[in-house]
């Protein structure tokens, strides 16, 4: 019996080899594109987005109580991240609460606070990422204009010192709308529907490999770079804001400068408590609903330990805190990635001959 299983456990382990290193390139394609985004529309360091990606995919990914999840920024704590780095006065002041949220995660999964997923109604969660994702759509209209993008306005939508607000940032930028970023927002929103339209239609594992964002952010930037060679002048330039600038790191030295060290000195300050308590929650349940969303999609149908998973979330946070990175939760996108290479065939064959 042993002998006639051996063979066919070799092959299952050559297929789950296989199935983890495709998985784990579409995850970073994925992955990379969303951790700018986020970090971007946070209005914190890009490099911290790429690094609490790191931090989510590796450390969280190690410790984790789920086979699928994969962890990371996350739009849903984009207008807490916002409101908590103006609030705290800074973003070193900021990284302070996200260390103490992810004491507070590792304490909730000691209370079996994981239970909470089963009774979270999911009308608030909805009602909660509706609301956030109308915040960030009325933060990212500016860049669709082509506007003059330092800032692209903050989430308040009535200002009541006269500062610039999403609003009011909106206006501007249709005075000042720039034609090429304009066109090539309608490019870029085109092709992301009619490649995800691609990717239902013909249900290919390959082309499920290429995000639709990937997709569209190669061509806009084709696209950009075609016009700079026949209209200069229309081209979207750097020293006008339009483009996304990554930090150059020629030395070593210089990688670890970019590194933001929390501000200990506003420990005495009671709003850094609040906050942390805050991003606990929403990342905690964010956490738990992404896991049960992970857990039904799983063809084996294994079951999460969300306790762990809280855990593994907790010690991520710190970490992303003290490196000076934005806050991690667990991302049903990214999750639902890593499921693209496991075959219905292949799960038969796990079940039928592994021991």
């Amino acid at each position: 019996m042993k002998q006639d299983t051996l063979p066919h456990s070799n092959k299952t382990r050559y297929y789950s080899y296989q199935r983890d290193i495709s998985s784990a390139i579409a995850v970073v394609l994925v992955a990379l594109l969303l951790c700018l985004e986020i970090a971007l529309a946070s209005g914190a360091p890009l490099l911290s987005g790429i690094i609490a990606g790191v931090v989510g995919g590796v450390l969280v990914g190690l410790l984790s109580g789920s086979e699928l999840s994969v962890s990371g920024p996350a739009a849903g704590l984009v207008a807490v991240v916002v409101a908590a780095i103006q609030t705290l006065g800074g973003y070193t002041n900021f990284l302070v609460a996200v260390v103490l949220a992810g004491f507070l995660q590792i304490a909730l999964s000691y209370l079996r606070a994981g239970i909470l997923k089963d009774f979270v109604p999911r009308s608030i969660v909805r009602g909660m990422l509706a609301a956030i994702g109308i915040l960030i759509i009325l933060r990212q209209i500016p860049y669709v204009l082509g506007g003059n993008i330092h800032a692209a306005g903050e989430f308040d939508i009535i200002e009541p010192t006269g500062q610039l607000n999403a609003l009011s940032e909106i206006v501007r930028s249709l005075v000042s709308a720039h034609p090429t970023a304009i066109g090539i927002s309608a490019i870029s929103a085109l092709v992301i529907l009619l490649w995800e339209h691609i990717q239902r239609t013909k249900r290919s594992a390959l082309l499920n490999v290429i995000p639709a964002a990937l997709i569209a952010v190669t061509l806009g930037t084709v696209c950009n770079e075609v016009c700079g060679l026949i209209f200069p002048s229309m081209c979207l330039r750097t020293e006008q804001g339009h483009l996304v600038q990554l930090p150059i790191l020629a030395h070593p030295q210089e990688f670890l400068a970019s590194f933001h060290v929390p501000n200990v000195l506003v420990l005495t300050d009671a709003s850094v408590y609040l906050t942390a308590a805050t991003l606990a929650l929403i990342a905690s349940i964010e956490t738990l609903l992404s896991l049960e969303a992970v857990d039904k999609l799983d063809p084996l149908h294994r079951s999460s330990d969300a306790n762990k998973e809280l855990r593994a979330q907790g010690i991520g946070n710190i970490v992303s805190g003290i490196l000076g990175d934005l806050p991690i939760t667990s991302v049903v996108v990214r999750s639902s990635a890593n499921t693209i290479f496991m075959p219905e065939h292949v799960h038969a064959c796990q079940q039928l001959y592994t021991v």
